[in-house]
């Protein structure tokens, strides 16, 4: 049977949200997204899913 996972709370996913818009929003070029928000993003997809996260 596959282990349930907790949910992330509001709080980490709007979080994180609204640094990756604002980054998207005001990025001068294209190009990779920042060391700093993809750990953040890596650090909840390890706790909550990847599924999880990938989908908010």
């Amino acid at each position: 049977m596959a282990k349930s996972r907790e949910e992330p709370s509001p709080e980490q996913l709007n979080g994180l949200r609204r640094q990756i818009q604002d980054w998207r929003q005001n990025r001068k070029v294209p190009g990779s997204m920042p060391g700093e928000l993809w750990d953040q993003a890596v650090a909840l997809a390890k706790d909550f899913g990847v599924c999880r996260i990938g989908r908010d």
